[in-house]
């Protein structure tokens, strides 16, 4: 759940507490996922939230995701493939690897199990894993045997001790076989196949003789991750900056073709130069948008070649080049307007120049829903694609905001009138001219936002000229009396 909260970028909950995601189901609001605090407490999914919160009052809940969930699951997926090119997605909360030839690579099946295990708690996730002859005993016994690997003679056994719901049935059917005095899988796998079939279907006779290692269930792994490399061997090795170069446009005008027939463009590409020697030279490169076409992305890996001064050795014998990060990318129709030639001119300059300054020097202001000054605005690449927001017509501010809000002390002919006085760092201004207020009202949707106070802005010019924006944080009559902030200039 950590992980979850820190992927949707909320504050994870407190240690210590007990916390659940909840989801309506039925026109009900319930339990779908809990941590251990929770459930120590006698919490459990599917339980209905308003039953939970009579158990236990305290009980912190946030909105599940199933759809970022999902995503996230697969994304995990791929990347056990470390372990296994044949990984299946396991829905809600699993993953299956066929593991056949190749537990030999990490010390065998137990030291394959430990490192998988320790990467993923070390990524912050719950782990229960299992090794077992077949894809639906491995599952069950990772979820309802303790994990660890199984086999030997006493498998079968260990396997028939374990309740009905390991067998993965439809709800339904294991409520009927629960009323009808079924506990374990035992006592079903000593009943003739041919009176369960005729009295359950198929599927309770499948799914037994699927653990039991008398038939087998359906493993559908993931396709393939499509990868986009190029790649350029030399009859020779190559030692001259002219020839690399011409040997990478090869590889941009290979690379391209991947692409387009994929309608994808490059995010981030790594370049490798394998020496006779054996070392090997890499240039990564990112982009602040998504690239396919040579004449944008030579120029840019020139750029890196000036920068990197590759030492050739004895010579490059191969060169590889691979978009590592991709993004849907659809061919335009061209066009006779000149905005669109400018367009294109300007992102071409904007990713020069991140690649000559530094990709976080090279930045824009992109407008935010907020009506507060400091969250108003934030700064994105310079060549990022424009947001969808828009800029929130206000009465006038300054265009440079202090980082921080300086407190300072002011004096007002009326308690809530604009100020006459004003001392910042022990300096006494007096004002020649203010206007406002501008009211702005505290974001009370924001959880951070519960200690927050209404702010009056006024714009304010001293007698020595100098144009201010300085903001009166509080109400006459509160608990605590306000406090006057100088947040930004005009000049």
């Amino acid at each position: 759940m950590r992980r979850a909260a820190r992927r949707r970028g909320e504050p994870p909950p407190a240690a210590g507490r007990p916390f659940a995601l909840v989801a309506e189901e039925g026109g009900r609001q319930r339990i779908t996922a809990i941590e251990a605090v929770a459930r120590r407490r006698g919490i459990r999914p599917g339980m209905a939230l308003a039953d939970a919160r009579a158990v236990l009052p305290e009980l912190r809940t946030r909105p599940a995701e199933p759809a970022r969930d999902a995503a996230a699951l697969e994304a995990l997926a791929h990347w056990c493939r470390r372990y296994s090119p044949r990984v299946a997605v396991d829905a809600p909360a699993g993953i299956l690897l066929e593991i056949t030839g190749c537990s030999h690579l990490f010390g065998g099946e137990t030291r394959l199990l430990e490192d998988l295990r320790d990467r993923l708690e070390r990524f912050g996730y719950t782990v229960s894993a299992a090794i077992a002859d077949g894809a639906l005993a491995a599952r069950a016994w990772a979820r309802f045997g303790g994990g660890g690997i199984l086999s030997g003679p006493g498998a079968r056994g260990r396997l028939e001790e374990l309740p009905i719901a390991a067998l993965r049935l439809a709800p339904e059917l294991r409520t009927r076989l629960r009323r009808l005095g079924f506990r374990r899988v035992g006592e079903l796998a000593r009943l003739p196949r041919a009176s369960l079939r005729l009295r359950f279907g198929e599927s309770v006779t499948a799914r037994l003789e699927a653990m039991l290692g008398e038939g087998e269930d359906p493993f559908v792994p993931l396709p393939e991750p499509q990868r986009f490399l190029a790649r350029l061997s030399f009859a020779e090795p190559v030692i001259r900056r002219a020839a690399v170069e011409a040997a990478l446009d090869r590889l941009l005008g290979d690379l391209r073709r991947r692409l387009e027939r994929a309608e994808r463009g490059a995010r981030e590409l790594r370049l490798r130069l394998l020496r006779l020697d054996g070392a090997v030279r890499e240039i990564l490169l990112a982009t602040g948008r998504p690239l396919r076409d040579p004449d944008d992305l030579a120029p840019l890996f020139r750029l890196r070649l000036d920068r990197e001064r590759l030492d050739p050795g004895f010579g490059f014998e191969l060169m590889l080049l691979e978009a590592t990060v991709t993004e849907p990318l659809v061919a335009r129709q061209a066009s006779l307007a000149q905005t669109a030639a400018e367009e294109s001119a300007f992102a071409r300059l904007m990713e020069v120049l991140s690649q000559r300054l530094g990709r976080g020097r090279v930045l824009r202001p992109e407008p935010v829903e907020s009506h507060l000054p400091e969250r108003a605005v934030r700064p994105i690449p310079g060549g990022a694609p424009p947001a969808a927001g828009r800029w929130l017509v206000t009465a006038r501010r300054p265009l440079r905001l202090l980082a921080r809000p300086l407190p300072i002390g002011a004096v007002a002919a009326v308690p809530d009138g604009p100020p006459r006085l004003i001392e910042i760092e022990g300096r006494a201004c007096r004002i020649r001219h203010a206007e406002g207020p501008e009211r702005i009202l505290p974001e009370w949707w924001r959880v951070e936002e519960t200690a927050a106070r209404l702010r009056d802005y006024y714009r304010i010019v001293t007698e020595a000229g100098a144009a201010l924006w300085v903001f009166r944080e509080g109400a006459y009559g509160e608990p605590s009396s306000p406090r006057w902030k100088l947040h930004g200039r005009f000049d």
